[in-house]
Protein backbone atom coordinates (compact mmCIF):
# COMPACT_ATOMS: atom_id res chain seq x y z
CA UNK A 1 0.00 0.00 0.00
CA UNK A 2 2.87 2.38 0.89
CA UNK A 3 4.63 1.35 -2.43
CA UNK A 4 1.57 1.90 -4.35
CA UNK A 5 1.29 5.19 -2.31
CA UNK A 6 4.44 6.48 -3.29
CA UNK A 7 4.59 5.58 -6.74
CA UNK A 8 1.27 8.05 -7.42
CA UNK A 9 2.80 11.04 -5.25
CA UNK A 10 5.88 10.79 -7.80
CA UNK A 11 3.64 10.23 -10.93
CA UNK A 12 1.99 13.63 -9.76
CA UNK A 13 4.59 15.51 -8.89
CA UNK A 14 6.18 14.54 -12.38
CA UNK A 15 3.21 15.60 -14.11
CA UNK A 16 2.70 18.68 -11.99
CA UNK A 17 6.38 19.79 -13.59
CA UNK A 18 5.97 19.24 -16.99
CA UNK A 19 2.57 21.48 -16.70
CA UNK A 20 4.84 24.09 -15.13
CA UNK A 21 7.53 23.78 -17.51
CA UNK A 22 4.72 23.89 -20.51
CA UNK A 23 2.84 26.94 -19.16
CA UNK A 24 6.85 28.74 -18.43
CA UNK A 25 7.28 27.89 -22.37
CA UNK A 26 3.56 29.21 -23.72
CA UNK A 27 4.20 32.49 -21.13
CA UNK A 28 7.82 33.05 -22.64
CA UNK A 29 6.24 32.64 -26.14
CA UNK A 30 3.53 34.91 -25.85
CA UNK A 31 5.66 37.35 -23.94
CA UNK A 32 8.25 37.17 -26.76
CA UNK A 33 5.68 37.61 -29.17
CA UNK A 34 4.13 40.74 -27.47
CA UNK A 35 6.96 42.17 -27.60
CA UNK A 36 7.72 41.76 -31.42
CA UNK A 37 4.25 43.29 -32.04
CA UNK A 38 5.42 46.12 -29.48
CA UNK A 39 8.58 46.44 -31.76
CA UNK A 40 6.71 46.68 -34.80
CA UNK A 41 4.30 48.74 -33.72
CA UNK A 42 6.77 51.18 -32.23
CA UNK A 43 9.06 51.16 -35.68
CA UNK A 44 5.89 52.08 -37.37
CA UNK A 45 5.25 55.16 -35.49
CA UNK A 46 8.62 56.23 -35.60
CA UNK A 47 8.36 55.79 -39.42
CA UNK A 48 5.24 57.92 -39.58
CA UNK A 49 6.29 60.74 -37.09
CA UNK A 50 9.38 60.78 -39.15
CA UNK A 51 7.58 60.83 -42.37
CA UNK A 52 5.29 63.63 -41.04
CA UNK A 53 8.31 65.95 -40.10
CA UNK A 54 9.03 65.64 -43.88
CA UNK A 55 5.72 66.23 -45.22
CA UNK A 56 5.74 69.61 -42.44
CA UNK A 57 8.84 70.76 -44.48
CA UNK A 58 7.51 70.41 -47.75
CA UNK A 59 4.29 71.93 -46.99
CA UNK A 60 6.01 74.39 -45.77
CA UNK A 61 8.02 75.07 -48.86
CA UNK A 62 5.74 74.87 -50.76
CA UNK A 63 3.66 77.38 -48.86
CA UNK A 64 6.28 79.91 -49.11
CA UNK A 65 6.64 79.40 -52.90
CA UNK A 66 2.92 79.55 -53.51
CA UNK A 67 2.74 82.99 -52.19
CA UNK A 68 6.30 84.35 -53.54
CA UNK A 69 5.00 83.08 -56.98
CA UNK A 70 1.33 83.90 -57.19
CA UNK A 71 0.76 80.01 -58.20
CA UNK A 72 -1.40 76.88 -57.25
CA UNK A 73 0.26 73.76 -55.64
CA UNK A 74 1.46 72.42 -59.27
CA UNK A 75 2.80 76.12 -59.96
CA UNK A 76 0.90 76.92 -62.60
CA UNK A 77 0.19 81.17 -62.09
CA UNK A 78 -2.46 83.13 -60.20
CA UNK A 79 -3.90 86.10 -61.08
CA UNK A 80 -4.50 87.96 -57.76
CA UNK A 81 -6.64 91.06 -57.61
CA UNK A 82 -5.34 92.67 -54.05
CA UNK A 83 -1.48 91.12 -54.14
CA UNK A 84 -2.68 90.78 -50.20
CA UNK A 85 -1.62 87.24 -48.43
CA UNK A 86 -4.33 87.55 -45.58
CA UNK A 87 -6.57 86.94 -47.87
CA UNK A 88 -5.47 83.69 -48.36
CA UNK A 89 -4.65 80.60 -45.64
CA UNK A 90 -3.31 77.37 -44.87
CA UNK A 91 -3.58 74.77 -42.29
CA UNK A 92 -1.72 71.23 -41.39
CA UNK A 93 -3.79 68.65 -40.26
CA UNK A 94 -4.32 64.88 -40.41
CA UNK A 95 -7.74 66.10 -41.50
CA UNK A 96 -8.82 62.62 -42.75
CA UNK A 97 -7.51 60.48 -39.76
CA UNK A 98 -5.41 58.66 -41.64
CA UNK A 99 -2.08 60.01 -39.79
CA UNK A 100 -0.46 61.55 -42.28
CA UNK A 101 -0.64 64.81 -41.90
CA UNK A 102 -2.55 67.23 -45.09
CA UNK A 103 -1.79 70.80 -46.07
CA UNK A 104 -5.24 72.66 -46.03
CA UNK A 105 -4.88 75.89 -48.66
CA UNK A 106 -7.80 78.53 -49.09
CA UNK A 107 -6.72 80.92 -51.67
CA UNK A 108 -9.19 83.76 -51.90
CA UNK A 109 -6.99 86.79 -53.31
CA UNK A 110 -7.79 85.98 -56.70
CA UNK A 111 -10.66 86.71 -59.55
CA UNK A 112 -14.08 85.07 -58.40
CA UNK A 113 -13.74 82.50 -60.76
CA UNK A 114 -9.91 81.61 -59.92
CA UNK A 115 -10.34 81.60 -56.57
CA UNK A 116 -9.85 77.93 -55.19
CA UNK A 117 -8.64 75.37 -52.50
CA UNK A 118 -7.95 72.06 -51.32
CA UNK A 119 -6.47 69.30 -49.19
CA UNK A 120 -3.04 68.06 -50.62
CA UNK A 121 -0.92 65.00 -49.32
CA UNK A 122 2.73 65.03 -49.80
CA UNK A 123 3.74 61.42 -50.91
CA UNK A 124 7.51 60.92 -49.01
CA UNK A 125 8.37 58.30 -51.58
CA UNK A 126 7.40 60.09 -54.52
CA UNK A 127 7.99 63.33 -53.69
CA UNK A 128 5.14 64.78 -55.20
CA UNK A 129 1.85 66.22 -54.13
CA UNK A 130 -1.56 64.42 -54.19
CA UNK A 131 -5.42 65.84 -54.50
CA UNK A 132 -7.34 64.22 -52.51
CA UNK A 133 -10.50 65.15 -54.29
CA UNK A 134 -11.57 68.53 -52.96
CA UNK A 135 -11.45 71.95 -55.00
CA UNK A 136 -13.74 74.54 -52.72
CA UNK A 137 -12.06 77.16 -50.63
CA UNK A 138 -15.16 77.13 -48.72
CA UNK A 139 -15.02 73.77 -46.91
CA UNK A 140 -15.55 72.45 -43.61
CA UNK A 141 -14.64 69.27 -42.29
CA UNK A 142 -16.10 67.12 -39.43
CA UNK A 143 -14.40 64.55 -37.13
CA UNK A 144 -16.22 61.46 -39.17
CA UNK A 145 -13.88 62.46 -42.23
CA UNK A 146 -17.21 64.04 -44.00
CA UNK A 147 -16.18 67.81 -45.81
CA UNK A 148 -18.90 70.10 -46.31
CA UNK A 149 -18.94 72.32 -49.58
CA UNK A 150 -21.50 75.07 -49.88
CA UNK A 151 -22.21 76.16 -53.57
CA UNK A 152 -20.79 79.71 -54.23
CA UNK A 153 -24.63 80.94 -54.96
CA UNK A 154 -28.13 79.84 -54.06
CA UNK A 155 -30.41 80.32 -57.30
CA UNK A 156 -33.18 78.55 -56.29
CA UNK A 157 -36.13 78.82 -54.17
CA UNK A 158 -34.76 77.36 -50.86
CA UNK A 159 -33.21 79.13 -48.07
CA UNK A 160 -30.89 76.31 -47.30
CA UNK A 161 -27.49 76.75 -49.14
CA UNK A 162 -27.28 74.26 -51.81
CA UNK A 163 -24.05 72.10 -50.94
CA UNK A 164 -22.44 68.77 -51.04
CA UNK A 165 -20.82 66.58 -48.90
CA UNK A 166 -17.76 64.22 -49.61
CA UNK A 167 -16.60 61.62 -47.55
CA UNK A 168 -12.96 60.22 -46.82
CA UNK A 169 -12.55 56.90 -48.47
CA UNK A 170 -9.28 55.27 -46.85
CA UNK A 171 -9.31 52.84 -49.79
CA UNK A 172 -8.21 55.44 -52.83
CA UNK A 173 -7.04 57.82 -49.77
CA UNK A 174 -9.42 60.69 -51.74
CA UNK A 175 -12.87 62.32 -50.70
CA UNK A 176 -15.67 60.99 -52.62
CA UNK A 177 -18.54 62.85 -53.11
CA UNK A 178 -21.73 61.40 -50.89
CA UNK A 179 -24.65 63.93 -51.03
CA UNK A 180 -25.66 66.91 -53.03
CA UNK A 181 -28.61 68.43 -51.52
CA UNK A 182 -30.80 71.64 -52.51
CA UNK A 183 -34.47 73.18 -51.05
CA UNK A 184 -37.58 74.37 -51.95
CA UNK A 185 -39.38 76.64 -49.57
CA UNK A 186 -43.03 77.46 -50.56
CA UNK A 187 -43.05 80.59 -48.92
CA UNK A 188 -40.65 81.61 -51.48
CA UNK A 189 -42.59 79.96 -54.19
CA UNK A 190 -45.62 78.12 -53.72
CA UNK A 191 -46.54 77.82 -57.39
CA UNK A 192 -46.76 74.03 -58.23
CA UNK A 193 -44.89 73.62 -54.63
CA UNK A 194 -45.52 69.91 -53.63
CA UNK A 195 -47.94 69.60 -51.33
CA UNK A 196 -48.43 66.24 -51.60
CA UNK A 197 -44.42 65.29 -50.76
CA UNK A 198 -44.48 67.63 -48.03
CA UNK A 199 -46.71 65.53 -45.80
CA UNK A 200 -45.11 66.79 -42.50
CA UNK A 201 -46.41 70.24 -44.05
CA UNK A 202 -42.97 71.55 -42.87
CA UNK A 203 -43.07 74.25 -45.59
CA UNK A 204 -39.97 72.83 -47.22
CA UNK A 205 -39.15 70.13 -49.58
CA UNK A 206 -36.00 68.84 -50.67
CA UNK A 207 -33.82 67.21 -53.82
CA UNK A 208 -30.98 65.46 -53.11
CA UNK A 209 -27.79 63.39 -55.01
CA UNK A 210 -26.21 60.48 -53.98
CA UNK A 211 -23.07 58.98 -53.96
CA UNK A 212 -21.61 61.47 -57.39
CA UNK A 213 -24.93 61.67 -58.82
CA UNK A 214 -26.49 64.83 -59.63
CA UNK A 215 -29.52 66.36 -57.86
CA UNK A 216 -32.81 64.83 -58.91
CA UNK A 217 -34.57 67.84 -59.09
CA UNK A 218 -37.74 65.93 -60.78
CA UNK A 219 -38.26 63.73 -57.73
CA UNK A 220 -38.72 65.91 -54.12
CA UNK A 221 -38.64 64.11 -50.65
CA UNK A 222 -40.06 65.22 -47.74
CA UNK A 223 -38.65 67.15 -44.36
CA UNK A 224 -38.09 63.51 -42.38
CA UNK A 225 -36.95 61.83 -45.62
CA UNK A 226 -33.92 64.53 -46.14
CA UNK A 227 -33.04 64.39 -42.40
CA UNK A 228 -32.50 60.42 -42.95
CA UNK A 229 -30.40 60.72 -45.49
CA UNK A 230 -28.46 63.96 -43.69
CA UNK A 231 -27.73 61.79 -40.33
CA UNK A 232 -26.54 58.96 -42.29
CA UNK A 233 -23.60 61.37 -43.89
CA UNK A 234 -22.99 63.26 -40.75
CA UNK A 235 -23.85 61.07 -38.19
CA UNK A 236 -23.88 63.57 -35.30
CA UNK A 237 -20.02 64.50 -35.69
CA UNK A 238 -18.98 67.93 -35.04
CA UNK A 239 -16.97 70.16 -37.11
CA UNK A 240 -13.46 70.52 -36.86
CA UNK A 241 -11.73 73.48 -35.55
CA UNK A 242 -8.48 74.35 -37.74
CA UNK A 243 -5.88 76.64 -37.11
CA UNK A 244 -5.39 78.98 -39.93
CA UNK A 245 -1.80 80.71 -40.94
CA UNK A 246 -1.38 83.36 -43.82
CA UNK A 247 -0.10 81.95 -47.07
CA UNK A 248 3.15 84.40 -46.59
CA UNK A 249 6.42 83.90 -44.75
CA UNK A 250 5.28 85.71 -42.19
CA UNK A 251 2.60 82.99 -41.89
CA UNK A 252 5.12 80.32 -42.08
CA UNK A 253 7.44 81.90 -38.81
CA UNK A 254 4.30 82.34 -37.35
CA UNK A 255 3.74 77.91 -37.75
CA UNK A 256 6.93 77.24 -36.66
CA UNK A 257 6.56 79.01 -33.88
CA UNK A 258 3.64 77.47 -32.64
CA UNK A 259 3.82 74.31 -33.42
Amino acid sequence: MRKTLLISTLACLMLMTACSANETKTNEGETTTKTQTETVTETQTDSLEADNEERVEAYLDLVEKMSAKSCNVYGEPIDRLFDDDTMNLFAINDIDGDGKLELIVSWDDAAYVYTWGGVYEYDVDKDEFIDEGLSSMMLTFYDNGVAYLPWYHNQGYGYMNPYDAYKYDESTDSYKQVLSADSWDKDIEPTDYPDNVDVENAGTVYFVGLNGNSIDYENPISKSEYEKIYNQVFENSNPVELNFYYMSTDGVSSYKSEN
